[in-house]
């Protein structure tokens, strides 16, 4: 750096000021003219123009953001960078104040009225952003998404009152990912644990993006690659709903704040929406209590409370939640978009676990809830499919045989065409290590009866459910057609698994009848 100073005689008034040279590999230029006296400066006249130019922006950003990682850096775009800084006036009374930074596809400005007094320094003003990507942005401020996140461009802009290390956001706007938002914020350095106010309302909003700070990511995003090309499942990953990467247990032990969000769409994971969702939580002393989370799902109602908190270098949890008159056939359909099954439900549960991760923590949960029915129908679906695909065969086939291939094709071929009502079902559940797992439910009708056994495992939400059918007719009390569906799949691809179906029962049962015939 080269600098040249001017000052007048003792006594006398002006100070001119002008330093360039290079910072690392940018190149630094400031100017500064002062009228007054030097010795009191905050009384003076004060012109200053400052800039700070890199050939790679990524690089001036990490000179000026020194957190950022690879990961955050390739989140921005190539070209060069420039941090500017223009200021006029008296610092006592207020230096009109524009600083601007360009760099990596982003854009900053702030600009207002900037005082300097011995009760201390405040600034009265604007500030504007706008990024290559929500995940850009936000690294910035030391928050790291997952890479995949929402890579749309993000814009906020804001009144910005800063006084005593409070930092006031009014008049908040912006658009994340193409969804709007507007509220307020305010930020308090100036306890002992910094803290913040945060009041949101959005048209869209998404849970996994909130809970994004509660990760360690680190500015790596696990596995991820950092262009997101793949679709994000779940919370965070693409080969799991949760993912395998420390919980910031630091950011519970040194920050406190309250969280309020309203949006009209807030994204669960998968398909899954609520509708006029609204968000109560506040973090304070290494707990996180989420004391309102509702709104309208699919037909009905959600609602859910629960309390992250720190222990150790993990996190326990507690949470609770309901959903009343869900509508069943706007939640499951068939691959062609027809409801698999028509009917109103319930369910509710609340679990508990501990974990080093998320993924840790899902793999140990335990609790317990209930799946509640009201009375509907199953489309593709009937008790009595093992029987109609034996009396086919016996039509068609003279001699009554039939391998198990063709009868697996038969049930199939009936259950396609079928159609099951069924009364109030009351499905209690028990959670385990992990793993859901329904009590042994019955079903019947005139056509027969349904044994069924399900499980979900919660870890990677992948659903195991057999469903054993014997039909009411038969020959004799124990030789009864018997059929088995097996569903394995993700659930959320439930309504649109085809079970394997295994009919070792029926080809049994038709030799059976075959030799009985015989004899």
């Amino acid at each position: 750096l080269t600098t040249a100073i001017r000052s007048a005689a003792p006594g006398g008034n002006g100070l001119d000021v002008q330093m360039e040279g290079s910072l690392g590999k940018s190149d630094l230029l400031v100017k500064l003219d002062f009228e007054g006296v030097p010795a009191d400066w905050t009384q003076g006249r004060i012109s200053l123009q400052g800039s700070l130019k890199n050939a790679s922006g990524a690089e001036l950003l990490q000179q000026l953001r020194p957190h950022l990682r690879q990961g955050q850096l390739a989140l921005f775009k190539p070209g060069e960078g420039t941090a500017s800084i223009e200021a006029s006036g008296v610092a006592q009374s207020g230096l009109q104040t524009k600083a601007r930074l360009n760099a990596g596809g982003m854009d900053w400005t702030m600009q207002g009225a900037f005082r300097i007094a011995a009760e201390g320094n405040s600034f009265s003003g604007t500030t504007a952003l706008s990024a290559p990507s929500t995940a850009a942005g936000l690294s910035l401020l030391g928050v790291y998404l997952a890479p995949g996140h929402e890579t749309k461009s993000a814009s906020v802009s804001a009144d910005l009152e800063v006084s005593g290390g409070v930092y006031r956001f009014g008049a908040l706007r912006g658009d994340l990912a193409g969804a709007p938002f507007s509220g307020q914020v305010e930020v308090d350095f100036a306890g002992e644990r910094p803290s913040f106010d945060v009041q949101i309302s959005a048209n869209d909003a998404a849970l996994p993006q909130l809970l994004a700070p509660v990760i360690a990511w680190r500015g790596n995003g696990g596995n991820l690659k950092a262009n997101g090309a793949s679709a994000i499942r779940g919370v965070t990953r693409t080969d799991g709903y949760w993912p395998d990467v420390p919980f910031n247990a630091g950011l519970f032990a040194r920050t406190d704040g309250n969280i309020s969000l309203e949006s009209e769409r807030l994204r669960l994971t998968g398909g899954l929406v609520l509708e006029k969702a609204r968000i109560q939580a506040a973090l304070s002393g290494g707990t996180l209590k989420v004391s309102r989370l509702e709104g309208s799902l699919r037909g009905g109602s959600f609602k859910a409370s629960g309390e992250l908190a720190t222990r150790g270098a993990g996190m326990t949890l507690k949470a609770n939640a309901e959903a009343k008159g869900l509508r069943l056939e706007r939640l499951v359909q068939t691959r062609s978009g027809d409801a698999l099954v028509t009917a109103p439900a319930d369910i509710s549960l609340s679990v508990t676990g501990e974990g080093l991760t998320p993924r840790g923590l899902v793999a140990g949960l335990t609790g317990q809830g209930q799946l509640d029915l009201g009375a509907g129908k199953i489309k593709g679906f009937s008790l009595g499919a093992g029987h109609a695909a034996v009396s086919s065969a016996r039509d068609e086939k003279a001699q009554g045989g039939a391998d198990e291939a063709e009868l697996g094709a038969r049930v199939a071929n009936y259950l396609k065409n079928s159609e099951m009502s069924f009364s109030q079902i009351a499905a209690p559940f028990n959670i385990r290590n992990g793993v859901l797992e329904f009590d042994k439910l019955a079903l019947s009708d005139a056509e027969g009866r349904a044994t069924i056994t399900t499980y979900l495992q919660l870890s990677s939400f992948q659903l195991d459910s057999e469903w054993v059918l014997q039909s009411a007719e038969g020959a004799g009390r124990d030789k009864k057609p018997r059929v088995s569906l097996v569903f394995t799949g993700p659930v959320g691809e439930l309504g649109r698994i085809n079970p394997k179906i295994d009919t070792t029962g029926l080809a049994r049962y038709v030799t059976i009848r075959k030799m009985e015939k015989d004899v």
